[in-house]
């Protein structure tokens, strides 16, 4: 029963979707009548439990006890800001754990770090022996001048291909055209 009473009462049960993490449809393509299958919704979550009572899930920016309901910020467990501190930076903002944190400090007053970033310091590039060419941009203007030879070459075949096919069509014409004229 004590496990209830650190709990937000009033709201619904089963806020949190456990079951459904990643939600897939099957789709059809109307030109090919292919079927296909797209991710529809992500709704990620993060379990935290430090041994001692039940774990928190954490879901959507809200923090869920194991039955689904709700719990109020001043009645979360004492080890939960120190297991969520531990959290990677990609999932705590994939499940809204940064939003539940930074609301919690909101709530009880605490300063609240400023979310922006410290400037990056500028890059300074390391001067060159040799100076560098007008034209020179790297490998990819290598892989494009090695494409553009590729096809160059494919199509220099294809013409050299279709003439000597015309040719063998003309001698042998011509050799037909010979051949009636001579009966």
């Amino acid at each position: 029963m004590q496990e209830h009473s650190t709990l937000l009462h009033g709201v619904g049960s089963m806020g949190l979707e456990l079951q459904d993490v990643t939600r897939f449809a099957t789709r059809v393509d109307e030109t090919t009548g292919q079927k296909y299958t797209v991710k529809v919704k992500d709704n990620p979550y993060v379990r935290l439990n430090s041994g001692n009572g039940p774990p928190v899930f954490v879901q959507g920016g809200i923090a869920y006890a194991e039955g689904g309901m709700q719990y109020e910020f001043d009645n979360l467990p004492g080890w939960f800001r120190d297991l969520a501190n531990l959290v990677g930076e990609v999932v705590s903002k994939q499940c809204g754990l940064d939003r539940l944190l930074q609301e919690i400090d909101e709530a009880s007053g605490d300063e609240v770090a400023d979310p922006s970033p410290e400037p990056k310091p500028e890059r300074v590039k390391a001067p060159r022996d040799e100076p560098v060419p007008k034209n020179a941009k790297g490998q990819f203007a290598r892989r494009k001048k090695a494409k553009k030879k590729r096809i160059k070459n494919e199509a220099e075949k294809i013409v050299e291909t279709a003439l000597k096919a015309k040719k063998k069509k003309a001698r042998a014409e011509a050799k037909a055209k010979a051949k009636a004229e001579k009966e």
